[in-house]
């Protein structure tokens, strides 16, 4: 499950390298990716590549994916919320 788990944040660590050179701008996490992704790949390269891994890993990177866009999706509410909080009006 680690490995999965290493497998679907690989997979998030490379849509921020896809999102910053669509936007061709800097992108939120894009400096971090060049620490994380080497250690990602060299941890995958180390561990076989079974069925049950890639069911595994296919069904965390679901989870990963789905938790990222409730986490975009509410982070309007969010940001009304704290701004509301900050001035006193909540």
């Amino acid at each position: 499950m680690y490995y999965a788990c290493i497998f679907g944040y690989t997979i998030h660590l490379l849509v921020h390298i896809i999102l910053t050179l669509r936007f061709k701008k800097y992108t939120p996490g894009i400096v971090t990716v060049f620490f994380q992704l080497p250690l990602c790949i060299y941890f995958l390269a180390l561990i076989p590549f079974t069925s049950s891994f890639l069911i595994t890993s296919i069904f965390v990177t679901f989870v990963i994916f789905l938790n990222v866009w409730l986490l975009h999706q509410a982070m309007g509410t969010f940001a009304k919320w704290l701004k509301s909080y900050a001035s006193g009006k909540n």
